[in-house]
This record gives structure tokens, sequence and C-alpha cells, in this order.
């Protein structure tokens, strides 16, 4: 009984030998952490801020995002990797620039501000008399739904309206002096277009195609008329008299 006793106690203290030997040459467990990316921004500002813009980021040449500019013409592109992208702007009634490579760094903030450049609708045109010659000061007048404008031909008859309102039917009005009033219908011009006109004027009707009379001083035109007596006589036949008396006889009553 003894024997077996002492066998027992034996056997238990190597067991636990063995496993204290063991847990001392564990290394201990790594503890892993997440990967944490900085993330980077892009702003700025779009003038003008009425401009209504759009920016457009880019990445490999493909749209990835758009946003719009505040009415004070600000925007941002937010929690951006870092990367080179590309920015590009667009506005009605404003030439698109084009996108622009930047590269963001994790955690900065890239500024990048744009410039926008109106698109000018321009009507020009020449007024000219029947004879084809330039009529200057000629006071042209275009109209539309929006307003008019008023302005008149310089020397060469010549006229241009710039800015003018675009996508809607204009009418312009021509007066000259001693001319007929014309009036044309201009369809619509589109954005950033230029249209180019010719308005030939029409000469007033000659309420007196004679003339307006002789005038002191003036060279009197030569005639032949008979006389009382059947005869004969021409002005010319008097030239050099200090005195011409005309009498028109009326006939008989």
């Amino acid at each position: 009984m003894n024997q077996n006793r002492w066998i027992f106690i034996l056997f238990a203290i190597l067991t636990h030998s063995l496993i204290i030997g063991c847990g001392g040459d564990e290394e201990p467990e790594e503890i892993s952490t997440p990967d944490i990316t900085s993330f980077g921004r892009i702003s700025g500002i779009v003038s003008p801020a009425n401009a209504s813009a759009e920016i457009q980021l880019l990445k490999n040449g493909q749209l990835i995002a758009t946003t719009k500019a505040d009415t004070n013409g600000n925007y941002v592109f937010a929690n951006l990797e870092p990367d080179t992208y590309e920015v590009g702007v667009v506005a009605f009634s404003f030439k698109p620039l084009s996108p622009e490579k930047v590269t963001v760094i994790d955690g900065q903030t890239l500024t990048k501000n744009f410039t926008l450049e109106q698109l000018v609708t321009t009507l020009k045109g020449i007024v000219v008399s029947p004879d084809r010659i330039p009529i200057q000061n000629a006071i042209v007048t275009v109209e539309s739904p929006k307003g008019q404008k008023t302005q008149k031909t310089n020397d060469l008859g010549i006229f241009s309206f710039d800015g003018v309102w675009a996508d809607v039917e204009l009418s312009v009005t021509v007066e000259a002096e001693g001319m007929e009033v014309q009036t044309v219908d201009v369809e619509a011009i589109k954005v950033g277009e230029t249209v180019k006109l010719q308005l030939d004027m029409v000469a007033l009707p000659d309420d007196n195609p004679d003339g307006p009379g002789s005038q002191v001083g003036n060279i009197a035109p030569n005639f032949t008329l008979p006389d009382i007596n059947a005869n004969l006589v021409s002005l010319s036949d008097y030239r050099g008299k200090s005195l011409v008396l005309l009498n028109f006889n009326r006939g008989q009553l």
C-alpha cells in the first residue's frame, strides 16, 4: 500500500514539472492592429461665384464624384485617399475648364482655385443704303423678351452687340435719315456664338421729285415757249440782260 502511494506522488510531481517547463518556453501572443489610413481633401473657390459651377473629380480619366460650388463659389471634396486625381469645372455660358491633375496627401487639404471665362454671344452687322453705301449714325435696336439694347452705327455703318441674350429670338430695328424703318427677326443665338447681318435700307418715297423749287441765286433752267403772237421765245435769248420779266397768259375768260 505504501509503495503504491509513493509511486502516485512521484508521478504527480513529474507531471507538474513538465507542465511548468512547457509553459515557460511559450512566446507571448502578438496582438494585430488595424491598418488606419489618413484621408486628404481638395477645396477651393470658383470665380465668378454666381456661375453655379459644377466641379468634377476624376481618377485615371473616370468621373468618380461631382459637387456644386456654393453661393460664395466655395467647394470641397473630403475623405479622399492619398492619390493623384483630376479636377475640372463646367458652368453654363462659361468656357469649360479641362481637368487638371492634383495630388492628395494624407491628412492635408489641397487648395485648387478656378477662374471661369464668360462665353460672349454677339450680334453684329452693317447697314447700307440702296446704293450699297454704308450708313453711319443709323440707330440700331435689338429687342428680346428679356429687354432691349440700342446703339448707332460707326463711320463704316457697322454695329456690334456683345453679350446679347442667348437662346431667345431677337428683333432688330434700324432707323436712318431718309430711309424706311427696317425690322428683321433673328433666330435664337446659341451661347458663345456670333451672328452677322447685312441690313439693306430702302429710301423713303420722294414727295417732290422736281426738288424744292428755285431759290434766290440759282441759275434758271433754259426753256422755249410761244409768246402771245405764237413766236417761239427762249430764255437763253435774253442771256446778259439785266432784267427779264416773265408774264404767263392764263388765257381768255
